[in-house]
């Protein structure tokens, strides 16, 4: 079972021209984690060094309201510190080839 199946429709909702036409991959598909999960809003992503060129990161809540945003130049074990409230979010990573869906919850 995909259960990221949800997160699809909010998201597409807020869907740009420059998206389509990615192979859209969700979770650990991608080989990108997320740790710890859950988290107080300090995680790391590991494996973005597996993507190529400019990777594009956003942190989104589940209405698919974008709170953070960033580029990461294919760096692995990359750290992120956010002040979130508790709750669910989405982070959203993408490049010239895929997007990929992460979820996670701030405590």
């Amino acid at each position: 079972a995909n259960d990221n199946a949800g997160l699809e429709i909010a998201l597409n909702e807020g869907t740009d021209s420059s998206t389509v036409g990615l192979t859209n991959i969700y979770g650990s598909e991608s080989g990108i984690t997320l740790q710890p999960n859950p988290n107080n809003g300090q995680f790391y992503l590991h494996g973005l060094n597996r993507l190529k060129g400019e990777i594009k990161l956003d942190i989104l809540q589940p209405d698919g309201k974008v709170i953070h945003s960033e580029i990461v130049n294919n760096k692995d074990n990359h750290l992120l510190n956010l002040k979130v409230e508790a709750g669910i979010y989405i982070c959203r990573i993408t490049n010239s080839e895929i997007k990929t869906l992460l979820k996670f919850v701030a405590y």
